[in-house]
């Protein structure tokens, strides 16, 4: 079952749907929940080349799903009586290769390098998740241990300035702890 299925390839066709279309139908609703207190995540998936980045980021000038739920997010907080009262956590997941990366975090330093047994995994697993809970999943001990979950992805990744993207990843991104 899913909620939606959208054509957003030939815009020539009569069942093409714009952006502004798929933000309508799915953005929306989720800003609305992040804006009553709840948290909010969009999950795009599909097969490679189907249009779930397109969809979510958008291309160019043709925003897509995420950019459009964050300035609708932030012009609302803007206009609010004391806008510094409000707090906004944000993530930008992938899921690739059954493997979880935070895309807005910077890629582990090399000498983080651990190699765990399951034993130790399950225990730093934990831990994590109590950071994650207690909102500290941008702090630097949250960090390390996620390097000391994934060391493939440290090897992998040299390039500290930019954030991990893959060309055909799953997405999504939660609006997390909205306060004021």
């Amino acid at each position: 079952r899913f909620d939606y299925c959208f054509d957003s390839f030939d815009p020539t066709a009569s069942n093409f749907i714009n952006q502004e279309t798929v933000f309508r139908a799915v953005g929306l609703d989720i800003l609305a929940k992040a804006w009553s207190g709840y948290n909010a995540c969009l999950f795009a998936y599909g097969q490679t080349g189907s249009g779930k980045t397109y969809s979510v980021m958008g291309y160019g000038n043709d925003k897509g799903v995420i950019p459009r739920i964050c300035e609708s997010l932030f012009y609302f907080v803007e206009r609010q009586a004391s806008p510094e009262n409000y707090k906004v956590d944000a993530c930008y997941l992938e899921v690739y290769n059954e493997q979880i990366s935070d895309l807005l975090s910077p890629p582990p330093k090399e000498e983080e390098l651990v190699i765990l047994s399951p034993k130790e995994r399950i225990k730093v697993e934990a831990k994590l998740k109590k950071l994650l809970k207690a909102g500290k999943g941008k702090d630097e001990e949250a960090r390390k241990l996620r390097c000391m979950l994934d060391p493939e992805e440290m090897a992998k990744d040299q390039d500290a300035t930019r954030p991990k993207v893959r060309e055909d990843p799953e997405r999504g991104v939660v609006v997390d702890n909205l306060k004021h």
